[in-house]
């Protein structure tokens, strides 16, 4: 009894061992596939707030201002280099979208830092 024990313990541990090695390299191999999949949607998020955004405001130079705070903002998330923080400001990017298509915006909200 005892000797079977130890052997399917020994079995489960294994298993677990694996599946944990398995997860490690994927989260790996994904942070290193990571920014060259990324480049191309925050290129396609940057042009798409830059197309819309600024029309949507009245004066010349509402629309200067916006099109120079987004241009500010994208330049400083460029910079960010950890992985979840990434993806939760293209989520924000996403959820401004969706509000926009929406009705919601304008008014914009300010943002202080």
């Amino acid at each position: 009894m005892n000797i079977l024990f130890k052997r399917n313990y020994k079995l489960l541990l294994e298993d677990i061992k694996n599946v944990f090695i398995y997860i490690r390299r994927d989260y790996n191999q994904e942070i290193n596939l990571f920014p060259s999949k990324n480049r191309r949607e925050v290129l396609f998020l940057y042009r798409h707030f830059l197309k819309v955004i600024p029309p949507m405001h009245q004066s010349l130079l509402e629309k200067r201002c916006a099109y120079e705070e987004i241009k500010f903002n994208f330049r400083e998330g460029s910079r960010e280099t950890d992985f979840e923080t990434i993806n939760l400001l293209k989520n924000t990017c996403y959820i401004i979208i969706e509000k926009i298509n929406n009705g919601v915006y304008p008014p914009f909200p300010k943002y202080k830092a």
